[in-house]
């Protein structure tokens, strides 16, 4: 399964995609315990080597100083260039505003960018409908019957791209 174009640009959902999701309230640096997807560091070593990595993040109580803070509590803040979070922009995925301040503040082309994420609707099908590539991960199997490229582990990610 390899992408069907090349990309400049590798964009990462944030909850249940890098960082495990624990459901507690606030924002998620604050929290008692955080901790990293499987496979994410190993990942995000890979692509760092080859692109530009950025946070696209729904997140309601954090905003992009907050993913910063809870991702460098883990060791992974140091991979990304930008965090985009739906607290600071005033909306979320898939709005496509949410992905067109992405691409603008970057400069980056749809086309030529890879959205990573766990839901279906908001990471994958939004991306995509903006124009994105995207891969759904999709570490439970949880959707049987989608037919576009997913992976299973972190992992996989490298390979892909």
């Amino acid at each position: 399964m390899i992408l069907s174009r090349e990309i400049d640009a590798v964009i990462f959902d944030w909850g249940n995609t890098l960082m495990v999701d624990f459901g507690l309230e606030g924002p998620m640096c604050d929290w008692p315990r955080v901790e990293a997807v499987e496979g994410a560091r190993e990942a995000l070593e890979a692509l760092s080597k080859r692109y530009p990595l950025f946070v696209a993040t729904n997140g309601g109580s954090s905003g992009a100083r907050e993913v910063m803070a809870a991702l460098d509590r883990v060791g992974l803040g140091g991979f990304f260039k930008a965090v985009y979070a739906q607290k600071d922009l005033g909306f979320g995925k898939p709005d496509n505003r949410f992905f067109t301040a992405i691409c603008s503040r970057e400069g980056l082309a749809p086309s030529r960018c890879l959205m990573v994420g766990d839901h279906i609707e908001k990471d994958v099908r939004g991306a995509l409908a903006f124009g994105m590539q995207a891969v759904l991960f999709d570490p439970r199997e949880s959707h049987p019957g989608f037919e576009g490229k997913r992976i299973a582990s972190l992992r996989e990610l490298a390979a892909l791209v």
